[in-house]
């Protein structure tokens, strides 16, 4: 059962930010890479399923200087609340995840944390 919990977990990162493509005016966005990846709950380092991530700006929001996007993931064995956040004057990136596993009965708060790029509004690889 614990390596299904830890499968799920590394998981987790699969859905991060990826957005649909947008006008080119909207296209500006955020390249981010995962560095590290924590079970705070369990003191365990998943392994980083997905380790790049693109935020198109369009979904983010400016919080007390940083860019900011909270959203929920779920499957049919768990359900996550996850915030994203970009400094955006030093390009830190860092994300936690709240995650409620169904089939275990168990809580984990997930972090993670990595650098970002921006990218140019065209041709850059924003989704």
């Amino acid at each position: 059962m614990k390596s299904l919990a830890l499968a799920s977990l590394s998981a987790l990162a699969a859905p991060f930010g990826v957005a649909a493509a947008e006008p080119a005016e909207e296209r500006t966005a955020w390249r981010c890479k995962v560095e590290t990846m924590r079970n705070v709950s369990t003191a365990e380092n998943p392994p980083i399923a997905e380790p790049m991530r693109i935020f198109t700006a369009d979904r983010l929001e400016m919080q007390g200087g940083r860019l900011v996007l909270e959203e929920v993931v779920s499957d049919a064995h768990s359900e996550s609340l996850v915030t994203h956040s970009i400094d955006p004057a030093t390009g830190r990136y860092e994300a936690v995840a709240m995650r409620t596993d169904h089939a275990m009965g168990e809580q984990y708060q997930i972090e993670s944390a990595g650098s970002c790029e921006q990218l140019a509004r065209e041709g850059k690889g924003a989704e």
